[in-house]
């Protein structure tokens, strides 16, 4: 049983820490305009809370935020293409739920091993792919990169990775890239919840319900996070931002055997 199914009178010392973990991930995804999914979650998790319980209140903190940034875009969305990634995503996700499902027979520590290398994994892939933007892509890369996102968010809510590198491959404008991916999140959420809910039962509805509860939480980050966003560059921040969580998934990866017995 972790922290998220027990009333909250019994778990005060951890409430401050949930709620600066939030901060950060939030304060991170607006500096460096990424990571908060890749930050918050593992850090739930060695806080105590189970995969899908992470992803569940990632899911609700992060939807509000999509949503906004999507509906103050709207006018760059290009809906036919949005809706296919969107149905596509949704389709590949129930694997890797099903996928995730199977991993909780495993111990937590080797979970969270697993989760720290999608992480690494995500940072190495978007430091050394080096892709020039172009004015027409393969429709095949469009398709892989949809899928493998949408397995890959069932299977650890980190799904961005191979839509941002498909996305950069484009010579779409900043406000065309920024609502396609804000929408196609924002339009796998629903399906992500659902599909939980499904394979974890009520422990999914009551991580939801903490998500709702740590939303104004989630917003405080945003103001450190664009203070610090103007005052460095766009190099330095996402050097940053892939220093962090490099150490989040090195971390999460060594724990076990550095701290055996944390």
């Amino acid at each position: 049983m972790s922290w998220i199914d027990l009333p909250f009178a019994d778990n005060l010392p951890l409430i401050p820490l949930v709620c600066l973990v939030m901060i950060f991930g939030s304060a991170l995804q607006s500096a460096a305009g990424f990571g908060f999914g890749m930050a918050t979650i593992p850090l739930l998790m060695v806080l105590g809370a189970e995969s899908y319980e992470a992803i569940a209140i990632l899911s609700i903190c992060g939807l509000g935020q999509t949503l906004y940034g999507g509906w103050s875009l709207r006018e760059h969305v290009k809906w036919k293409r949005l809706t296919w990634m969107i149905l596509l995503g949704s389709a590949t996700l129930p694997l890797g739920v099903w996928m995730q499902h199977r991993l909780t027979v495993l111990e937590p520590e080797t979970v969270r091993q697993i989760f720290g290398g999608v992480i690494l994994s995500a940072v190495i892939l978007q430091t050394w792919c080096r892709i020039k933007p172009r004015d027409h892509v393969h429709p095949f890369w469009g398709v892989f990169a949809v899928v493998i996102s949408g397995f890959i968010a069932g299977l650890a809510g980190m799904g961005g990775p191979p839509i941002v590198l498909w996305i950069m491959a484009h010579r779409w404008s900043n406000p065309e890239s920024r609502v396609t991916m804000w929408l196609y999140f924002a339009g796998l959420t629903p399906c992500q919840l659902l599909f939980l809910q499904q394979r974890f039962g009520s422990d999914v509805s009551t991580s939801m319900a903490a998500g709702l509860i740590l939303i104004p939480i989630t917003l405080i980050g945003i103001i450190p996070g664009l203070w610090i966003g103007k005052r460095m560059s766009k190099t330095t921040l996402r050097r940053a931002g892939y220093i962090i969580l490099t150490m989040i998934a090195l971390y999460a990866i060594c724990q076990p055997w550095v701290f055996p017995s944390s």
